[in-house]
């Protein structure tokens, strides 16, 4: 793949991560409006096993999401598309960071833990329209041959968090895949 469509693929990832930032302050501030009270946080995800299993990395996006952790979003994306991040990329996920983190000051929360129910598997006979969808912008947005993404799948992530004092949580679908014997997740609307 030459250097403009590399260029080209990480604008396009970039303005999903912008989505899905945005997507995520929308759930955050419906979280501070109309959230329910949560029960049960898992144990957290060790960063050995963020990639083992759809449900790990799942619940690792959504907790980088809704914390603003630049760094664990990072390992939730295939090293192939990190290591190629530009300088402005970069100032742009930092600049992300600083909002959400900004956002659940102003909203006085913050981040309690995830559970995650099974991931459900996107079947290219079941719903053939869906899968190439998800396969085609997966492909796209992370320049990884589409014969190369193994398997998709999508998870139901609770995010639990403190609002003003009171538990509250959200629950999430996250889009994951497997490339390369490993589970990341693609951020999509």
């Amino acid at each position: 793949m030459n250097k403009m469509n590399k260029a080209k693929d990480r604008k396009t990832f970039v303005k999903a991560g912008r989505l899905t930032a945005a997507i995520m302050i929308s759930a955050l501030l419906l979280v501070s409006l109309a959230g329910c009270a949560g029960t049960k946080v898992e144990a957290e995800v060790a960063s050995t096993a963020i990639n083992q299993s759809p449900e790990n990395i799942a619940r690792v996006f959504a907790k980088a999401t809704f914390s603003g952790d630049k760094e664990l979003l990072f390992a939730c994306f295939p090293p192939d598309y990190t290591t190629v991040l530009t300088e402005d990329d970069v100032k742009e996920y930092d600049a992300w960071s600083s909002d959400i983190k900004s956002a659940l000051e102003t909203n006085k929360s913050s981040y309690l833990g995830t559970s995650a129910a099974d991931a459900v598997l996107f079947d290219a006979e079941e719903t053939p329209d869906k899968y190439q969808t998800a396969l085609s912008s997966i492909s796209l947005t992370f320049a990884i041959q589409s014969t190369q993404i193994e398997e998709i799948r999508s998870c139901e992530v609770r995010v639990f968090c403190m609002i003003d004092g009171n538990k509250h949580y959200q629950d999430v679908e996250v889009m994951v895949f497997k490339y390369d014997g490993a589970w990341y997740a693609y951020p999509s609307a």
